[in-house]
């Protein structure tokens, strides 16, 4: 055998590999360019664990062949020596660093997805999205993260609160992209015209930006930035945006309110294709968009 036949035999050996994914939990953090007994290191049941549970994760640990972790989509991938091989741990909860993690087998989600057009959630990332100050619609929002941010919104719908119903000051969004956005993961608090919105990156971080640093990496209970640094602080996670929100220049739910609702299926499909965006949204700053906000919240 030559070396090239070696090299393409190589490859498809690794192809019947099969892999199965999981996200890490919120809050656990790691570093870049952890080694393979690093990450095994975490992998691990605990001291209280009953034999028969310490035995299924050595079992699962001589099951798969690599395993990596990547810190930007946070997500961990345990590669089998073939698809059989893996299907006996799929929706396994495996413990990892103090957490249970779901095993997740997304190459066959992409295969069902091809008939059913389901969402594969490792090609998406899902952050909250709460407005602090003033109105926003549903319009509004959707404008300020595609204008602001440029992403690509697959799904925002508003959470429910129990008995009280909807959550309309509140957005879980979904948007393209298997990792969180840099500039959108620099930026925790948003002004835009008479209003300010706040972003939490849930599946990140546990708590809420913290209110008076608006810190993504503590809770306000936790905040020990001196009074008189916290406007210089606040610079680095804020942004402040220029231009009106639609429901200001005739193209938000405002207009709705004002007795133009429509009554027909037609008059519904021109109100939903009428009125593109108005020109896109420019922010104040010189530095990835960050200044110091109008006001203190």
């Amino acid at each position: 055998m030559t070396s090239t036949e070696l090299a393409i035999f190589t490859d498809i050996f690794l192809a019947i590999e099969y892999p199965l994914y999981a996200h890490l939990a919120p809050g656990q953090q790691f570093g870049d360019n952890m080694s393979r007994q690093a990450i095994l290191e975490q992998t691990h049941a605990g001291m209280e664990a009953a034999p028969k549970q310490k035995q299924e994760v050595e079992d699962f640990k001589a099951a798969f062949s690599r395993i990596a972790l990547n810190v930007d989509t946070r997500v961990v991938t345990f590669t089998f020596k073939g698809r059989q091989s893996a299907s006996r741990w799929i929706n396994w909860r495996m413990p990892f660093a103090s957490k249970l993690l779901t095993l997740v087998d997304y190459d066959g989600k992409r295969e069902r997805a091809r008939t059913t057009h389901e969402m594969v959630q490792l090609d998406y990332y899902e952050f909250t999205t709460s407005v602090r100050k003033g109105d926003v619609s549903s319009r509004g929002m959707h404008w300020l993260l595609t204008q602001t941010f440029g992403l690509q919104v697959q799904e925002m719908t508003h959470p429910e609160t129990g008995k009280k119903g909807l959550n309309d000051k509140e957005w879980r969004i979904i948007v393209k992209g298997a990792g969180c956005p840099q500039k959108l993961r620099e930026t925790a608090y948003i002004e835009v015209d008479k209003a300010a919105v706040m972003i939490h990156h849930h599946t990140i971080n546990v708590n809420w930006p913290c209110a008076s640093c608006h810190s993504p990496e503590h809770p306000t209970r936790y905040c020990k930035t001196p009074v008189a640094e916290l406007a210089q602080r606040k610079q680095l996670f804020d942004l402040r945006v220029q231009g009106p929100l639609p429901s200001t220049t005739g193209y938000g739910v405002d207009m709705l309110k004002k007795g133009s609702l429509p009554t027909t299926l037609v008059q519904l499909d021109t109100m939903l294709k009428q009125g593109a965006y108005p020109e896109r949204l420019s922010t104040s700053n010189k530095r990835e968009g960050h200044v110091k906000p109008r006001t203190s919240v």
